[in-house]
């Protein structure tokens, strides 16, 4: 039996702007693929902007088969006697979610037209996937030499936190709003839920991001969702030498948010600590001996198919 402890959760939550399938009908569902494993989600009635909220589907042996990437296809579910209809895939590279061990990955991915296809394709898919890890195969070289009290420090690597809510949240035009956060360190992004219609939401929403230069920027901005498109409350800069300065414990503090126009546009409270994450080291360390063991046989590799070659030119080894 596969051990469930590396393993691969993947939620399909929904689509927007699918195309239809011949005759104007789509009835959509979507294709999980990853390493020889297959899961679907339900089919979505007469709509091209389905909205599945899938149960959560379970890979496993991630690490054992090294696997990169998960292969999403969003079919058309023909209610006649046609075969179903391909609307387009997308392809999910895990290479940062598996870096990231217990950390959800929500995002969406434009729908690409698979080789061999006949008809256009359009639209995209959000896709949320975390990966978990074992706690029996964490153990980052050298923890035990420093829990004995050895001279080992273990840098921060992992920006733990709570984005708590806002007060006197306000945007032109509108008497309420349906706010959302987005907080993001370099390349790492993490979104709350939409608290609708509340100038003073509570998200309580607990979150972890990769952070390894203390020298960074969080940047937060509280967003008002719309039916068109989503508008741009205000937005705050926290520096993660601010965050450093308060250790282990971290702080909770009051941010002030301003809009484009440079215009206050109320607050919202977070809870912000710097701290070293064992699953991400040890995570992180497997992947660069892949890498360096990968590049070693490659070396190798070319050494040996073009050392002749060398010789015969009078080449150096």
């Amino acid at each position: 039996m596969s051990d469930l402890a590396d393993r691969l959760e993947v939620k399909v939550i929904a689509a927007r702007d699918l195309v239809e399938a011949e005759g104007g009908e789509c009835n959509p569902f979507a294709v999980v693929k990853c390493n020889m494993e297959l899961e679907q989600t339900m089919v979505a009635s007469h709509t091209t902007d389905p909205e599945w909220n899938s149960a959560t589907m379970i890979f496993t042996g991630i690490g054992k088969y090294d696997a990169d990437h998960i292969v999403v296809t969003v079919m058309h579910k023909s209610l006649s006697a046609q075969s179903d209809v391909e609307l387009g895939q997308a392809i999910v590279d895990l290479r940062t979610v598996v870096l990231s061990p217990s950390i959800e990955s929500d995002a969406w991915y434009m729908l690409q037209q698979r080789t061999g296809m006949r008809h256009e394709v359009s639209g995209r898919i959000r896709i949320e996937c975390t990966y978990f890890i074992s706690d029996s195969n964490n153990i980052v070289p050298g923890r035990k030499d420093a829990e004995d009290g050895g001279d080992l420090v273990h840098t921060p690597n992992m920006l733990v936190g709570t984005i708590i809510c806002g007060r006197s949240l306000h945007l032109k035009g509108r008497e309420l709003v349906d706010a959302y956060v987005t907080l993001k360190v370099g390349a790492h992004k993490h979104s709350t839920a939409v608290v609708g219609k509340n100038c003073n939401p509570h998200w309580d929403h607990e979150f972890k991001l990769p952070v390894s230069d203390g020298s960074r920027m969080i940047t937060v901005k509280v967003k008002d969702h719309g039916v068109l498109r989503n508008r741009l409350i205000g937005t705050c800069i926290i520096p993660m030498v601010e965050v450093a300065a308060h250790g282990e414990a971290g702080l909770t503090k009051w941010c002030s948010l301003h809009g484009s126009d440079g215009l206050g546009r109320g607050d919202v409270e977070l809870y912000l600590a710097w701290r070293f994450d064992a699953q991400y080291a040890q995570s992180l360390s497997r992947h660069m001996l892949t890498t360096s063991k990968t590049l070693s046989e490659f070396h190798s590799m070319f050494s040996i198919n073009f050392s002749p070659t060398c010789q015969a030119l009078g080449c150096s080894q």
